[in-house]
């Protein structure tokens, strides 16, 4: 599978997420973005939204996993950000600059 194609769950996820929730970015990080993935890689996700205002981070990782539906042997790791703690944790040394730096933006 090509690298373009191979994005098409986040892409399908992505969708489905913006029937219900403003959506500002999308981000595929690790093996996956990185086309190192193999059969067993799960798909690292951030999510920002501005819906995530108010909302626990464990709640919020369970309501991403309801619009992931790309099979049940491949982990969904999602990472739901509002706008403001993606912009903060940006600027640090994070997994959210990593994803940045090297992770693929969804459209």
């Amino acid at each position: 599978m090509g690298q373009d194609q191979s994005l098409n769950p986040v892409r399908q996820f992505r969708r489905r997420l913006e029937r219900d929730l403003p959506v500002t970015q999308v981000i595929l990080f690790g093996s996956q973005a990185r086309g190192t993935a193999d059969k067993d890689s799960d798909w690292d996700v951030i999510i920002v939204s501005p819906a995530f205002q108010d909302v626990s981070f464990p709640d919020r990782i369970r309501r991403m996993s309801r619009y992931w539906e790309y099979g049940r042997g491949n982990p969904f790791e999602p990472l739901p950000y509002t706008p403001e703690e993606f912009e903060r944790l940006s600027q640090q040394p994070t997994i959210v600059r990593e994803a940045l730096r090297e992770g693929c933006v969804i459209e």
